[in-house]
């Protein structure tokens, strides 16, 4: 396949504004519908290929995370056999579990959007794209923390239990981050090439 300079300056390029208003509108709706429920217990963010502007033209969706700031998940690896018993010996269990969390999440999509109209995965909500708005994943999680000692915190992310029952976690803010610094080294040009290389790999 013979792929001349024209061809990749337009992969290289981000969706159009209307694709862009189709991602805009299905946040609007979900961040709305989940303000509604939680307030401000919830703190709402994008992730993924929107939020790191490296989505492509005709293939674009949005990750939105919906964390709940009330509870979170831990991580004590770092900390000796004492220093666990001590945390965990003052700590409570959540009243509200993660898989309550999800559920309610489910049930708020499903009134905003309709029953039909949205999808439960393993790590997420989906709801279904429309001639308004994009696909959309809903990704329900709490605050992941991870301690250097009982007292400090090493390090700050997302955390998640998918109905497959394996907890996994993430940093998105630093993913953002990184991708940011790289864009920087290269002049703007990380996230073109990015765009191509998805467009290549779906041909």
């Amino acid at each position: 396949m013979s792929i001349n300079e024209d061809q990749l300056t337009t992969w290289a390029k981000p969706p159009s504004e209307t694709e862009e208003d189709k991602c805009r509108n299905a946040v609007s709706r979900i961040t709305e519908a989940a303000k509604k429920k939680f307030g401000s217990d919830v703190s709402i963010f994008l992730q993924g290929s929107y939020k790191n502007r490296t989505n492509v033209r005709k293939d674009s969706d949005v990750d939105v995370v919906v964390r709940h700031d009330s509870y979170y998940f831990y991580d004590l690896g770092r900390l000796t056999p004492e220093e666990k018993a001590a945390y965990e010996a003052s700590s409570t269990p959540a009243s509200y579990t993660f898989s309550q969390f999800k559920n309610d999440m489910q049930t708020i999509l499903a009134e905003e959007f309709g029953q039909n109209e949205i999808e439960r995965k393993n790590k997420c909500i989906r709801v279904k794209g429309s001639s308004y708005r994009v696909n959309a994943d809903v990704v329900p999680c709490y605050e992941y923390r991870r301690y250097a000692s009982p007292t400090r915190i090493e390090a700050i992310g997302v955390g998640l239990m998918p109905d497959s029952g394996l907890r996994i976690h993430s940093f998105p803010e630093q993913h953002y981050d990184n991708g940011v610094q790289k864009s920087k080294d290269t002049d703007g040009s990380y996230k073109d090439v990015v765009r191509i290389i998805k467009i290549l790999a779906m041909l």
